[in-house]
């Protein structure tokens, strides 16, 4: 009928996975051990779930309604709606708001059209030291760094699931992440003088490091091996 339908229906697809155990509450305590900032304890969460293999059963009811989170930990695995609703949970948990948010990646909702247009979850936090404008996670692929967000995310309208009501907010970046690739190149003359030694570091950052972590989920190990002997040869010929 309208929006407020879908929050209700959608809460209540979900209302078993905002519930955390004893377990689970024990669990998160030994994650966020010896972390002094609310940052550095939702980092710690975010990265343990973007670490998780993605996993899916779009079958049914289990296409909508997410796991409980003892399961996910259980089997190291979850899709967005996981992943999202047990960070949500356990931000709360330590004291920190945060909303599940549903948007269409690839697409755009129509917000005059009441219906399920949604393909995708992740998560909004309105208030967090050191975010003042709010921090978007998306810890669904495991390729996204803390304060960063997957393409097709950013600039999305999202259906933010508040408690009693909802609203429809734009996704937008932290501010902090740049798009850089930084390669330094140290060179050094080996003991004698025969040889030449090289060091080479590169940093990325933003997109190139989101491209370049995806590519490493995707590579066995001698094709990440060829890939840097390769990328080698085009830094410093000859080496």
């Amino acid at each position: 009928g309208d929006w407020k339908d879908l929050h209700r229906w959608t809460t209540r697809m979900s209302d078993r996975a905002l519930e955390l155990s004893p377990e689970s509450k024990q669990f998160l305590e030994r994650l966020v051990k010896d972390i002094p900032t609310q940052e550095g304890k939702v980092k710690a969460v975010y990265d343990y779930l973007n670490a998780l293999r993605y996993s899916t059963i779009p079958v049914g009811a289990a296409a909508f309604r997410p796991q409980k989170i003892d399961r996910i930990i259980f089997q190291a695995s979850g899709d967005c709606k996981d992943k999202a609703t047990a960070l949500a949970v356990f931000c709360r948990e330590l004291g920190v708001p945060a909303w599940r948010v549903l948007l269409k990646r690839g697409g755009t909702v129509d917000p005059g059209f009441p219906a399920w247009q949604f393909n995708h979850m992740l998560v909004y936090i309105p208030k967090l030291d050191g975010f003042p404008d709010g921090l978007w996670l998306d810890p669904t692929d495991g390729a996204t760094e803390f304060g960063d967000l997957p393409p097709g995310d950013d600039g999305s309208l999202g259906f933010v699931l508040k408690d009693n009501s909802f609203e429809f907010r734009k996704v937008a970046l932290s501010g902090k992440v740049k798009n850089s690739v930084l390669t330094e190149i140290e060179l050094d003359k080996a003991p004698g003088g025969k040889e030449l030694l090289a060091k080479i570091v590169t940093k990325r950052t933003g997109f190139a490091q989101y491209l370049f972590l995806q590519e490493q989920k995707k590579s066995f190990p001698e094709q990440r091996r060829y890939a840097e002997e390769k990328e080698l040869a085009r830094i410093l010929p000859g080496f």
